[in-house]
């Protein structure tokens, strides 16, 4: 229980069961368990994980809607959950994680618009939520996140126009809206 680093990324790791053993885990200060077979939900008590700084659980086989309780880790600064087949939509909460700098969430089923609330993410400065279902606008609160450096909606359903708060992002080196029914004045 004192553990705070564990690396188990790029094996060959099956578990058709829940990961709800690793919640007892509550001074790890980093999770990588990317690129492995786990094939399970995302269990609610690593809610409970509050001294997480980084998670990864990105190329698993991980299923259906991440829980509340996942957006509720105020400290967490880097989240990588790509490449999964995680659905529902993107959950107001996101913006708990006021502290994030890195967030991916692409590659999964995720549908729904994405959520206004991204604004008030002051620290983020890479947002990939690429191939999945994403509907609606791009929110016009996106443009108040002055740190981005690289957003990445490509491959989505995104609709209307690309918000004129873009071009308050000053650090922006990468960007990517392809693949997506976005039309009108480019920014």
């Amino acid at each position: 229980q004192k553990l705070q680093y564990m690396d188990l990324s790029m094996n060959k790791l099956i578990s058709r069961v829940a990961l709800h053993f690793l919640c007892a885990l509550h001074n790890l200060d980093t999770m990588n368990l990317g690129q492995n077979q786990f094939m399970a939900s995302i269990p609610k008590c690593f809610g409970n994980l509050t001294s997480l700084r980084h998670l990864n659980l990105g190329h698993n086989r991980l299923y259906s809607a991440p829980p509340e309780e996942i957006w509720n880790l105020k400290d967490l600064l880097e989240l990588d959950l790509s490449s999964n087949l995680l659905s529902g939509s993107l959950s107001y909460a996101i913006t708990n994680m006021k502290k994030a700098y890195w967030v991916d969430l692409s590659t999964n089923q995720f549908s729904g618009g994405i959520p206004d609330s991204i604004g008030d993410m002051q620290n983020l400065q890479n947002l990939s939520l690429a191939h999945n279902r994403l509907q609606g606008s791009i929110p016009e609160s996106i443009g108040k996140v002055f740190s981005l450096e690289s957003v990445d909606l490509s491959h989505n359903l995104l609709s209307g126009s690309i918000p004129m708060s873009m071009e308050n992002l000053r650090y922006l080196k990468y960007i990517n809206l392809s693949f997506n029914n976005l039309s009108g004045e480019i920014p």
